[in-house]
């Protein structure tokens, strides 16, 4: 069981009706991540192992319980190799916060990525911008 923690310098997240976006600010990424996606990071982000993050999904979704815990385990590691979680000592973030789950079906998780507005995330709101302000460059 390994714990892991969504609170990465340089991010932000937020959730929209069920969708999650994270943004990089550090390297000028952005991520769009799916419903079921979004409920993996919820259940790391209220203090739950990747282990108990698949054990709550598939009791939940009882149907598709035998694939759950490989799509969960491919999801944090897609994560984490992109740098949006990072291991931590068991329970260090534990908040016991859990999202209400629907009745409907698992998806597979998915984890989109985009880097069209890396110029934007990178600029620096105090030093790269002009007197017109965010988003305009000094150098524009």
């Amino acid at each position: 069981m390994q714990h892991y923690t969504t609170e990465v310098p340089e991010m932000a997240s937020e959730l929209f009706d069920g969708e999650l976006v994270i943004a990089n600010y550090g390297v000028g990424t952005y991520y769009s991540v799916s419903m079921t996606g979004a409920l993996i990071w919820q259940g790391l982000r209220g203090g739950l192992s990747d282990a108990e993050v698949a054990d709550w999904l598939a009791g939940h979704y009882a149907g598709q319980a035998a694939e759950i815990p490989g799509l969960v385990t491919e999801f944090i590691a897609q994560m984490q190799r992109e740098g949006l979680v990072m291991p931590i000592e068991e329970g260090a973030n534990r908040t016991g916060e859990l999202p209400a789950l629907d009745g409907g079906r698992f998806a597979a998780p998915e984890l989109e990525r985009y880097d069209d507005m890396k110029e934007l995330l990178l600029l620096d709101p105090v030093h790269d911008v002009a007197e017109a302000g965010w988003p305009k460059r000094a150098d524009e």
